[in-house]
């Protein structure tokens, strides 16, 4: 039997979901080798030993992917979800190869059938979404909640981040109206009724917006998974903040640190792009000799590095400051990352020199705006050309110390946990630390204006 390859499409620049298949088009085998390799999985789950690699979950063509674990409003365990991928490569496929599909279990292990309907318009635990919205910021200090109308559910369903109830929700059933939780640091929850049960909602995530929209460095980071909650307003907010914001909180935490991940190889592979090229440009000697294309490869390089230099500005100094709450003084001295943690020393500086550019090119922008209304679409080109530029030194020092930021989060990661979720004490002290860890460092000049016959420069090393 073929299947269909699934489907990435752009939108705005938000990667979508990988499509999967409809359940009529598996059969009885397809479903046969699910339950096995869930069966397996909760196996070696149970084992003290652990199998020395993942053939155990491929069997018949198809791997199991992820594994999620569904608790109703008591915390009981009321159905698994798991996440299947086929390849035709019997030494196993590749990352995002093979079409997909999602199956749900009940707690026995056997395959649920799949139904797509609609949830109906009347249904009593809609009624109570509007209640449970508007208990929302009287219980849950710092949130918001609205109820919204449905008008565009592929798209509402493309910011989910579930792979089990929620996102299930969302693919078999049709939604008219969801809340929407808004809280600190740009955190986005949703809630639905539950399809089926008409005493309970489903309460999930949505991507953080602070994060970037490029959504592939979450491929390996776990959602959290969704919760069902009762249609007590007091209860149903007690179980949002008891149970699924410490998993929300973690899972941000996790994605957070791939996103400085994705984003130091990023500026690694527009290094390694120019300089597989910028020999060509020039002599023996490293003079340029064809300046132009010289010049235009150093201002593409510059420019793809400054988005993921970005996402340092955005989330470094957080990141940094909960590793150093997080480390001893034994992690510097001799702990498997005591390299990382001493190279660290000098991000605070890169950090806030290439914020400082950022801010006064935002400055530039708004004095444009105001002084030379539509100058921008004149001027703002070249002045994204000279930021670039003047940002390359210290995306340049991210390529090291990016990596040693995220080895050293990953490593004290469980500790990072065990602080949570009151960012206080140890935190806020790492943070002031970071604002004020070179005071004596000379700030950073402006840009010196240009000689008018500047010389042909040597290409740097």
């Amino acid at each position: 039997m073929s299947y269909p390859t699934p489907a990435y499409s752009e939108n705005e620049g938000v990667r979508r979901s990988p499509a999967y298949l409809d359940h009529s088009e598996l059969n009885a085998t397809d479903i046969e080798t699910f339950e096995t390799l869930l069966a397996r999985y909760k196996q070696s789950s149970l084992s003290t030993a652990r199998p020395a690699d993942d053939n155990h979950l491929r069997h018949r063509g198809w791997d199991l992917i992820i594994v999620s674990q569904h608790t109703d409003a008591d915390g009981q365990s009321a159905s698994t979800g798991g996440v299947f991928r086929h390849s035709s490569d019997p030494a196993g496929p590749e990352a995002g190869s093979g079409p997909y599909v999602r199956m749900e279990f009940d707690p026995a292990g056997r395959a649920l059938p799949t139904v797509r309907q609609e949830v109906p318009r009347g249904w009593s635990a809609t009624s109570d979404l509007h209640a449970f919205a508007s208990s929302v910021p009287g219980l849950l200090p710092g949130w918001t909640a609205r109820v919204h109308q449905v008008s565009d559910q592929t798209r509402l369903r493309e910011q989910v981040w579930d792979l089990g109830l929620l996102d299930a929700a969302f693919e078999q059933y049709v939604m008219h109206e969801v809340a929407i939780l808004t809280g600190p640091d740009h955190a986005r929850l949703v809630a639905v009724p539950r399809p089926g049960v008409t005493d309970q909602f489903l309460v999930g995530a949505l991507h953080p917006s602070s994060l970037p929209t490029d959504l592939h460095y979450l491929d390996n980071t776990p959602p959290p998974t969704a919760i069902a909650v009762g249609l007590s307003p007091e209860q149903a907010v007690a179980h949002v903040r008891q149970q699924f914001l410490p998993r929300y909180e973690q899972a941000v935490r996790r994605a957070r640190v791939q996103a400085l991940r994705a984003a130091a190889e990023g500026i690694e592979q527009a290094s390694d792009a120019w300089d597989a090229v910028s020999d060509s440009f020039c002599d023996l000697e490293g003079w340029p000799v064809d300046e132009e294309g010289y010049s235009d490869g150093k201002v593409a390089r510059d420019a793809a590095a400054w988005e993921h230099v970005e996402t340092f500005l955005d989330h470094g100094p957080e990141v940094l400051a909960e590793v150093r709450a997080a480390a001893t003084g034994a992690d510097y001295v001799e702990g498997l990352v005591s390299d990382d943690l001493l190279r660290l020393r000098a991000l605070d500086d890169t950090l806030q020199r290439a914020d400082r550019i950022r801010h006064e090119w935002n400055e530039v922008m708004a004095l444009m705006d105001i002084s030379l209304p539509g100058s921008r679409a004149l001027y703002a080109s070249q002045a994204q050309e000279i930021r670039n530029s003047e940002v390359w030194h210290y995306a340049s020092d991210l390529t090291f110390q990016g990596p040693a930021l995220v080895r050293a989060a990953e490593y004290l990661a469980d500790r990072i946990v065990a602080e949570q979720p009151a960012p206080t004490g140890r935190v806020q002290a790492a943070l002031a630390r970071s604002a004020s860890s070179n005071p004596g460092a000379p700030a950073v000049p402006p840009p010196a204006p240009a000689p008018p016959h500047p010389p042909t420069p040597r290409r740097p090393r």
